[in-house]
């Protein structure tokens, strides 16, 4: 064998492991769901509350004069990502809002 085939080998080899990584690394992240949303329902709702008690509701004065009562966690889970996601999941579990003028 030359040069040249054993490096033909060896990128054939390292393709293969790679195809093979590749694989497995699908499988694992396209199975179960990761996260919160391993969570079900009532698990999440428990991890919710847990973060409510972490951050208790307080007032909170705007640069308007309005005062606004409420959890810093809650208030400012719609800026991070998927936060609105987690308060309509919470929301829904609890039975909290549903009607006019409640979270959908």
């Amino acid at each position: 064998m030359n040069d040249t085939e054993t490096i033909a080998d060896e990128i054939d080899r390292v393709e293969k492991m790679s195809e093979q990584y590749v694989k497995e690394f699908d499988e694992q992240f396209h199975g179960e769901p990761y996260g919160l949303n391993s969570l079900n329902d009532e698990e999440h709702a428990m991890w919710f509350e847990q973060q409510l008690a972490k951050y208790p509701p307080e007032a909170f004065r705007t640069e308007d004069g309005q005062i606004i009562i409420g959890s810093a966690w809650v208030l400012m889970l719609p800026f991070t990502e998927n936060g609105e996601t987690e308060i309509r999941r919470y929301a829904k579990t609890r039975g909290i809002g549903s009607g006019a003028g409640g979270v959908n």
